[in-house]
């Protein structure tokens, strides 16, 4: 099967029909499922990577504080847990991940070179190679049915053709809701990172899964999704550069330590805009978590193009204020 459009959202919704319509039903490790096998997705534009779907309620705030858990090359449990305390339901020793932490293993340099590094050396010797893969899995660790965790993803290849940078990854697993959002969030935002690097412009994604399905716990959620068949549409801006990336790293450790506590805060810091507004994501989402009230001066910002994707966080925020305005 093969379906290819301009935004996730429209991807998603022609998935959800096709597992409804063409779907088998297999359990596996306990759990109903409805399957596709072999399944090509093809996003066309990569910055239109953001789940917008009524009814869904994507987590916009997670899929940032993951990509920067990746990006860091961290594999530490406490750091993700942070944005997902479901984390902790696969860490095998309870304090880090070690098979869906793709970021640890493309740029951790622990053991000397990271991936990413040979990655980038490889394209500035030959633009137009065949041989950009990062791997994430490896059978020798991966075959035993008693480990919590292990990568969906298998690889990722880049190809630079005509000056884009086109991505294709492959996934032995693919969930319909919990993972192919975020999944293809966070590859898409490392496809745009390497265009940057190497100065070429962003191709299309190609996204491959073995197995695509959808657990029972979510089939009602599918039901209403295409009842709805809503969605708005959002495309992320352009990274800037990579120093745009190291700061937003940076940054949010000092917000995750509560040592960034105020809009006042991140206005003042010496970096751009891009990463302002996505640290102004993740101190609405840190408000809510911890529940000290999204302060009315991130209610209003009206600036920050983000607002659209955070309605599950401060809607309800902004009817107490409106309750406490009206008392």
């Amino acid at each position: 099967m093969f379906l290819a459009f301009e935004n996730i959202n429209e991807l998603q919704l022609s998935v959800f029909e096709e597992l409804k319509q063409s779907g088998e039903l297999v359990t596996t490790r306990g759990q109903k499922t409805i399957e596709l096998t072999a399944v090509y997705l093809r996003l066309t534009n990569p910055r239109k990577r953001c789940t917008t779907l009524q009814h869904r309620n994507w987590n916009f705030p997670f899929a940032i504080g993951e990509t920067i858990w990746h990006l860091s090359g961290s594999n530490e449990l406490s750091f993700i847990e942070h944005y997902a305390k479901e984390w902790k339901n696969v860490s095998e020793d309870g304090t880090s991940i070690c098979g869906s932490c793709y970021g640890y293993k493309i740029f951790n340099t622990q053991k000397g070179e990271s991936q990413w590094q040979r990655l980038i050396k490889l394209f500035k010797d030959d633009i137009y190679t065949r041989r950009g893969v990062l791997d994430f899995y490896s059978s020798e660790n991966t075959l035993q049915l008693s480990l919590k965790d292990v990568a969906c993803t298998c690889t990722i290849q880049f190809l630079v053709r005509n000056n884009k940078l086109d991505a294709t990854v492959y996934m032995r697993s693919n969930d319909i809701v919990w993972g192919l959002p975020n999944d293809i969030f966070f590859f898409t935002f490392l496809q745009e990172m390497l265009a940057v690097e190497l100065g070429v412009e962003l191709g299309v994604y190609n996204h491959i899964a073995g197995s695509l399905h959808l657990y029972e716990r979510h089939f009602v959620l599918a039901d209403k999704i295409l009842a709805a068949r809503k969605f708005s549409f959002f495309e992320m801006p352009l990274i800037g550069n990579m120093q745009d990336l190291a700061s937003l790293i940076h940054f949010e450790k000092l917000l995750r330590a509560n040592q960034l506590i105020s809009i006042n805060e991140i206005k003042q810091l010496s970096v751009s805009d891009y990463v302002k507004k996505l640290l102004e994501v993740l101190l609405i989402f840190d408000q809510y978590k911890f529940k000290k009230g999204i302060p009315t001066s991130l209610l209003s910002l009206n600036d920050n193009p983000y607002l659209l994707l955070l309605e599950k966080f401060i809607a309800k925020e902004k009817f107490l204020v409106k309750s406490i305005n009206k008392s």
